[in-house]
């Protein structure tokens, strides 16, 4: 594990650069504010400072620390290639697993997602990952860069391999003190709050660093338990049936099974599938329709609409099939076109362009003189009646050649 990635410049963020760095790991050091991580850089170099100052570390220290930190605002870029991403971002729920849901699609499943929370579930900021085995916590105490204490925090799935990479690298980073592994104090199995004291004390006395272990698998609610006895079965169901019937009044008077010509209806429910008869005191009745009420007020009249108009038919008359010859409004004598139009003026119009012009009779036929008679044997019947009044029948027969 070379190349750490740290979320957040603030105190903690560059408190832990500052330790990974110093460690000779390279540090690629991430805040979405250009201020926040140069004021995370000022802070390094002055904490450094110090150190040269009582002769902690050299110059070269200080530089080659420095020369392994590099800034980024932008997460997507800031962690390609990283081995493990430590965030320290402000504590807040929302931010920390809105964070995690973007290193979730941005980091290779390898990359080991650690977090500095003090109080926020590391079970819960996993369920938001992949593969919430890589997920861990890293809380370091503040200064980090003088505390030699850091919380190991597992999660519910926090894989065994991940808890001891995670543990060897604490030691390389001169947190971890080999007294308190040889003395049996190095895993204290302790949840947060109490291990902090009392792994403060022991290194307070023992004047070394050290590191603890917690167990997340703390989740709010607990491993669930194994299923209990069953109880005794419960009695039986039974149905229930809803009864109508309908009457003529409020007492049940003209009991009937049928709705036609009701005034009331009766309603009750039970266990038993038939009705109850007439006269029952189950049924609770109802009328079905009240009294009409009063008619209500007029309402208000509404706005006059547009006035109507009278339609008028004009009717004329003339010789040719456009009106120009023999045209009348009145005369229709012997006239051979008929002509009329529709519009809202009573006066007809004098004027043959308006109407529509329509023959009245067609042309006549010519008369014939003759019937034509094809050749062959014809029978005529001719009625009449004798000197006596009395109707009689004669036919002769013609040859037609």
């Amino acid at each position: 594990m070379k190349i750490i990635a740290v979320i957040g410049a603030g105190t903690m963020g560059n408190g832990i650069a500052h330790t990974f760095a110093q460690s000779g790991f390279t540090v690629k050091l991430i805040d979405i504010s250009e201020k926040s991580l140069d004021k995370g850089m000022t802070t390094i170099a002055t904490n450094l400072d110090r150190m040269v100052a009582k002769g902690t570390i050299t110059e070269e220290d200080k530089f080659k620390t420095i020369s392994n930190i590099i800034t980024y605002t932008d997460i997507k870029d800031g962690v390609v290639g990283v081995d493990l991403v430590v965030e320290a971002a402000t504590e807040n729920v929302e931010l920390k697993l809105n964070i995690f849901k973007q290193l979730n699609e941005v980091c290779s499943h390898n990359t080991i997602l650690a977090t500095n929370t003090s109080s926020i579930s590391i079970t819960q900021i996993g369920s938001v990952v992949a593969h919430p085995e890589r997920v861990i916590g890293m809380h370091f105490m503040n200064p980090v860069p003088i505390m030699k204490l850091v919380e190991i925090i597992r999660g519910y799935n926090t894989s065994d391999e991940v808890t001891k990479i995670i543990m060897d690298l604490s030691e390389k980073l001169d947190i971890v003190g080999s007294v308190g592994l040889g003395m049996g104090f190095g895993l204290v199995p302790m949840k947060l709050g109490v291990s902090y004291g009392i792994a403060s004390n022991i290194s307070a006395n023992l004047g070394m660093g050290m590191y603890m272990i917690t167990d997340d698998s703390y989740d709010p609610a607990g491993l669930d338990g194994e299923d209990g006895l069953p109880g005794a079965p419960g009695a039986d169901g039974v149905s229930s049936y809803f009864h109508v019937a309908y009457a003529d009044n409020a007492s049940g008077g003209g009991f009937s099974q049928s709705a036609t010509g009701k005034l009331y209806i009766g309603t009750y429910v039970d266990t038993t599938q038939a009705d109850a008869a007439a006269g029952s005191s189950l049924l609770k009745w109802q009328l079905v329709k009240g009294v009409d009420g009063v008619d209500g007020e007029n309402g208000i009249p509404g706005i006059d609409g547009d006035n109507g108009q009278t339609t008028y038919l004009h009717i004329a008359y003339a010789n040719d099939s456009n009106g120009q010859s023999g045209f009348s409004v009145t005369d229709s004598d012997n006239k051979l076109y008929i002509g009329q139009y529709t519009d809202f003026t009573l006066q007809d119009s004098t004027d043959p362009a308006v109407y529509s012009w329509t023959k009245i009779k067609g042309e006549q036929g010519e008369k014939e003189t003759e019937p034509l008679r094809r050749a062959g044997s014809y029978v005529y019947t001719l009625e009449c009646e004798n000197p006596s009044g009395e109707a009689e029948t004669a036919r002769a027969r013609v040859e037609v050649r």
